[in-house]
């Protein structure tokens, strides 16, 4: 859960953190601009983490699950 959350939302938010205070900091530049076009790929990438992503968790969660079952059937 925590690869998955640093995968999608961590390095985009980062992002939009420093666009922020760069506007904030130095207004009468546009060096935030660089940091919100950086962000658009960013976003894109994130999505595209996200749904490569789904196939390897529920591949996991299955996994996980087979061996709870294979354990309570023991007993």
């Amino acid at each position: 859960l925590v690869l998955y959350i640093l995968a999608t939302g961590m390095i985009t938010s980062i992002t939009a953190l420093l666009a922020g205070i760069t506007f904030y900091v130095i207004p009468n530049n546009f060096v935030w601009l660089a940091f919100c076009d950086l962000e658009a790929g960013l976003y894109a990438n994130s999505l595209l983490a996200a749904l490569n992503a789904r196939a390897l968790f529920s591949r996991r969660s299955s996994n996980s699950e087979s061996a709870d079952d294979r354990e309570m059937s023991m007993t």
